[in-house]
């Protein structure tokens, strides 16, 4: 793929959080901004990709393949997301096998 050529990829988060998704692509390894603007620009593996969130629609775009991103961020966004409220209400997290979640009561 030529290097001025931009991909764009689009998934439907619902209600985006901010703070998770700031925490999910940080997870990623994704060096980034302020999320709280609605649009985060940074570097993922040394690429340069930009993410933007407006009525839960989260936007990839980029010179890389942003389907991988996307799949990438949405999945650790979930993660992260359950990770989160099942603290809140006392659940144990641990990561199974395939990517799995095993929750867990007290």
């Amino acid at each position: 793929m030529p290097c001025m050529s931009m991909q764009i990829s689009k998934v439907d988060l619902g209600a985006v959080v901010p703070a998770v998704l700031s925490a999910a692509v940080r997870s990623l390894g994704f060096t980034s901004g302020d999320v709280l603007t609605g649009r985060v620009i940074g570097y993922l593996g040394g690429e340069y990709i930009t993410l933007r969130y407006a009525d839960g629609s989260l936007s990839v775009s980029g010179a890389r393949d942003v389907s991988t991103v996307t799949a990438s961020v949405k999945r650790a966004y979930t993660s992260t997301l359950v990770t989160k409220q099942a603290a809140r209400f006392g659940w144990r997290v641990k990561q199974g096998a395939s990517g799995k979640l095993l929750l867990q009561k007290g």
